[in-house]
């Protein structure tokens, strides 16, 4: 649970806890001897999902301590898939779209585990 800075210094100070740097550079106390309390703070991690964008927050019973914006790939996807894309009331067909599904279509009709030129098949010795 967070502290303010004054208690750290106090407790540094005393011998309660030592100061550490971690690799962010973020200072942190660490305590050498046990809390005066246990208690610990109900948090609830709130997710709505979307088709272009997701939101998460996570809220306790005082505050609301994080809140965030995914931007999802659909879009960008749905592009280069070649999906007839609407912008500004306009239909415009992804060519370069059409041509990434055409060689991935390709891609899986070549059979690698035959040998197709004649100069790489071994020679029988008699």
């Amino acid at each position: 649970m967070p502290t303010k800075p004054s208690r750290a210094r106090r407790w540094v100070r005393d011998g309660k806890a030592v100061g550490k740097w971690n690799d962010l550079g973020v200072y942190y106390v660490q305590l050498w001897e046990e809390p005066s309390g246990t208690a610990t703070q109900a948090v609830v991690c709130g997710i709505d999902p979307g088709k272009s964008y997701s939101g998460v927050g996570v809220q306790s019973s005082q505050a609301t301590l994080f809140r965030g914006h995914i931007v999802l790939p659909f879009q960008r996807i749905k592009e280069r898939l070649g999906a007839a894309v609407i912008k500004n009331g306009k239909v415009i067909k992804n060519v370069l779209g059409r041509a990434l599904q055409r060689r991935v279509r390709r891609g899986r009709r070549i059979d690698r585990n035959t040998v197709r030129l004649s100069s790489k098949t071994p020679v029988q010795e008699e």
